[in-house]
């Protein structure tokens, strides 16, 4: 019987990997570059309205992710606008490296409440794909002060019944970080096919994940993750948006997700397995590069906020969360975009 209805993925990827592969050129001692990186510039808007909030509500609490300031992402501005009529609203911005977000409390809201976080950034194509090995293992301190990128989480397990097989088949015998890296790169894009059919995907489980063999971002870079730290490579998790490649203006239609390994050295490398599942071409630059078409807004799973939601740590977090006197409500959301 083949499993939830999907075949066993053929291997195509690999023309389209030799090809993608001549396109780059040797660059610094340790990463291969294309010259030059490119750059994007670009505002981005999300608007979310909580159309329907309990009638008698006497605190409506709204966390909403802000822009990640790190190399590849200079954050020219993130801004936060809230409409909720004659109720009162305090609006405060909390951080906890590498994370920030606004909180927002709405005292006894009377009707819809809107929020409008604009963003405006300058992003620039990361290329860091390895050279070659990385020719050493992490010292000591090196798995010392990254110790919380080699730990489960509650979703992302770094071992038992249904990965152990798995971790055990992956680049067995294996010692050099990169080579391992790049085993587990291609056993996710050659078990995983990107679907959103059915239910069960889009939690970012990595049993799940491991055993139906389909999911979305989330799901594909979970499985990554719990497979190089089982195997000792310090791992995280990005959680942002997908920007349409074309310039000018248009609608996101929704979040995205990649994963990072780190090397000795603490040189952080980007994975967009997803991404290369639906565009085989690009398979070999997804190791270790990453488009400028993205923007980067939250790092880590189960997130710890501030003030803290009734509904406690969040696996992740992308879009707005609200809760109106500790129960979770509905929001709707457009996003959209606009380069500069």
């Amino acid at each position: 019987m083949r499993r939830m209805g999907f075949p066993e993925k053929p291997m195509f990827h690999i023309w389209p990997i030799l090809a993608a592969s001549l396109l780059l050129a040797c660059g610094s001692s340790s990463v291969l570059t294309t010259a030059p990186a490119k750059i994007r510039k670009l505002s981005f808007t999300s608007v979310t309205t909580i159309a329907e909030v309990p009638p008698g509500t006497k605190e409506l609490r709204i966390w909403v992710p802000k822009a990640l300031a790190e190399t590849d992402q200079e954050v020219l501005a993130d801004t936060l606008a809230v409409s909720a009529g004659a109720a009162a609203v305090v609006k405060t911005e909390h951080s906890a490296a590498p994370n920030a977000w606004y909180s927002v409390l709405v005292t006894a809201p009377q009707g819809p409440v809107v929020l409008t976080q604009t963003i405006q950034v300058q992003r620039t194509e990361t290329l860091r794909k390895p050279k070659g090995p990385a020719g050493r293992d992490f010292t000591v301190a090196e798995r010392t002060a990254s110790a919380v990128h080699l730990a489960a989480h509650k979703l992302v397990p770094v071992g038992g019944p249904t990965l152990d097989p798995v971790i055990a088949a992956v680049g067995p015998g294996l010692k050099d970080p990169v080579e391992i890296a790049k085993a587990a790169y291609d056993f996710v894009l050659e078990r995983m096919r990107y679907s959103k059919d059915g239910t069960g995907w889009g939690r970012g489980d990595s049993d799940w994940a491991c055993d139906n063999k389909f999911g979305n971002c989330t799901d594909f870079h979970s499985l990554f993750m719990s497979i190089v730290r089982a195997k000792g490579i310090p791992a995280r998790f990005v959680m942002g948006y997908p920007i349409p490649s074309a310039r000018g203006e248009g609608t996101v239609g929704g979040y995205h997700c990649w994963a990072e390994f780190m090397l000795p050295g603490s040189t952080w490398v980007p994975v967009d397995i997803s991404e290369a599942d639906k565009n085989p071409a690009l398979a070999d630059y997804y190791f270790g590069n990453l488009t400028e078409d993205r923007i980067a807004c939250m790092r880590g799973r189960d997130i710890v906020l501030e003030p803290a939601p009734a509904s406690g740590a969040q696996n992740f977090i992308i879009y707005a969360l609200a809760e109106a006197d500790g129960a979770t409500v509905k929001t709707e959301r457009k996003l959209s975009y606009k380069d500069n």
